[in-house]
């Protein structure tokens, strides 16, 4: 696996609604796939007009999400 592999993987997932698990591990001589590719998976995620989103604001109930906040 290279972390050029890592990006196109994303990238071929991407879709509205769509969840990117990265999760890939190492190369095996100390170099993170996963903390290679994020930059450039978040530069696809923009130019191709997606977001991302926090996952805990799919997990948590609107109500709950705003109760803890002060101001």
């Amino acid at each position: 696996m290279t972390v050029e592999r890592v990006v196109e993987r994303a990238v071929d997932a991407f879709a509205p609604g769509a969840i990117i698990q990265m999760h890939v591990g190492s190369t095996g001589d100390g170099v993170v796939l996963d903390a290679q590719a994020l930059p450039r998976v978040l530069d696809a995620v923009r130019a191709e007009g997606y977001g991302v989103v926090d996952l805990r604001a799919f997990l948590v109930p609107e109500e709950q999400r705003g109760a803890g906040r002060l101001g």
